[in-house]
């Protein structure tokens, strides 16, 4: 299998873990998980875990639709992959969400598995929103 192949597998496994609140499966996508560089909407995030703990905690049902999946190899160790993606859910007390945006994701090769070491997630601004 090609490196942008076997780096789309992992990446239908995060998005299979993200859409499906497994939180064990989507944390283990990562790689130094409390050492994790995340930056979303123009912030870093260092305390990703605790984030999406919460975030899964809150979130009752989501479905995601990824596309413009585009895999940049980058060595025989890593590889990025961006894509973009529209979700929507309804959380724990019943209100739907809708969000959308990009994101991005560095994997690096370790003892054989692809792990992100970095990641990155814009939203697009809602409707309206004059930005």
């Amino acid at each position: 299998m090609q490196i942008a192949d076997e780096v789309l597998v992992r990446f239908d496994e995060f998005a299979a873990a993200l859409e499906s609140g497994d939180l064990e499966a989507f944390l283990g996508q990562f790689a130094d998980r409390d050492r994790l560089v995340f930056a979303a909407d123009g912030a870093f995030n260092d305390t990703l875990p605790a984030a999406v703990r919460a975030t899964f905690a809150s979130v009752e049902s989501m479905e995601c639709d990824w596309s413009n999946r585009r895999v940049t190899v980058l060595a025989a160790d890593a590889a990025a992959i961006t894509a973009t993606f529209e979700c929507e859910g309804r959380t724990v007390d019943g209100v739907d969400f809708e969000q959308a945006g990009a994101w991005t994701s560095v994997y690096q090769n370790r003892d054989g598995v692809w792990r992100i070491v970095q990641a990155h997630e814009s939203h697009r601004p809602a409707e309206g929103s004059g930005r």
